[in-house]
């Protein structure tokens, strides 16, 4: 609508609008071998539809894509936090995943895209 591609919403809430190269695509960010993980139960995966929340599930896709750039032990620290409080919300028990691996899975889950 204007030189710098408002909408007339933009432009009644004064908002600046950034233009990025493609979409993000979760899948892509992932690799392949956790798109098959033991948390695609049956009673898992009705648990997650019902426990995990849209506030839960954008921490989770945050915390996945900043991983990389956190110092191993922050990382390690926060993924297992993170993984103490899924185990629990989720009523899991799996004591051979780790808090990192529950993480990535549970996000895998929660944004991968049905066939």
């Amino acid at each position: 609508m204007d030189p710098l591609s408002r909408r007339l919403g933009d432009l009644a809430a004064d908002t600046l609008v950034i233009r990025e190269e493609g979409q993000l695509g979760f899948r892509v960010l992932l690799p392949p071998s956790r798109r098959f993980n033991s948390l695609r139960t049956p009673r898992t995966l009705r648990l997650i539809r019902h426990r995990i929340g849209l506030e839960l599930r954008e921490y989770l896709l945050t915390l996945c894509l900043r991983a990389e750039g956190l110092e191993a032990r922050a990382r390690f620290d926060l993924m297992e936090a993170a993984g103490r409080h899924l185990r629990e919300r989720l009523d899991l028990d799996d004591p051979h995943l780790s808090g990192e691996n529950l993480v990535r899975d549970l996000t895998s889950i929660l944004y991968d895209k049905p066939a």
